[in-house]
């Protein structure tokens, strides 16, 4: 099952504030049409509660905008694993 699809069959939770999240995410980024020009979406997701955790849009898929996702949306949150596809953009970040 791909991210996108958890993210379209998963209800998605009113707020994350107060939980601790698994450790154990997917990562993955999808082009979007938006305000008429092609953006990056990166979506972040805790397989384990099956809970999305976090999307935002971004102009590029640079390494400094993966690594800045990922450390915001898991600040004090465990950390130990992250799968991903194979892109050479999420290497060093991860």
């Amino acid at each position: 099952m791909t991210i996108e699809n958890w993210i379209l069959n998963v209800e998605k939770p009113k707020k994350l504030a107060n939980w601790f999240l698994s450790g154990y995410y997917g990562f993955d980024s999808q082009w979007i049409w938006n305000n008429n020009k092609w953006n990056y979406r990166f979506t972040l997701y805790d397989t384990k509660l099956n809970i999305p955790v976090a999307n935002e849009i971004f102009s590029a898929e640079s390494k400094k905008n993966v690594q800045d996702f990922i450390w915001k949306n898991t600040l004090n949150q465990n950390k130990n694993c992250i799968t991903t596809d194979l892109d050479e953009t999420y290497k060093s970040p991860i």
